[in-house]
């Protein structure tokens, strides 16, 4: 499998590989995996920026991750926020 993150991270046209809902939502269970190597309590919050895909895609990230965390961790959205500069 190649790789999927780069120096700006995923990268792709919505709704294709690898920014289809599946992948989506099952780089968002990785990414809960990968930050939690020692099983310790973790809050993830997911934000996003206007773009028409980028509900959907925080969305299906947020599922992916969930299923990773305990009911009680469930993703945080801090819905559109500016990207840096």
């Amino acid at each position: 499998m190649p790789h999927l993150f780069g120096t700006d991270g995923v990268r792709g046209r919505a709704g294709e590989y690898p920014l289809d809902h599946a992948t989506v939502a099952r780089i968002g269970a990785a990414l809960v995996r990968a930050m939690r190597p020692d099983a310790r309590p973790l809050r993830l919050i997911v934000g996003r920026d206007t773009r028409e895909s980028g509900e959907w895609i925080e969305q299906e990230l947020a599922r992916g991750a969930g299923r990773s965390v305990r009911p009680s961790r469930v993703p945080v959205s801090c819905r559109r926020r500016p990207s840096p500069t």
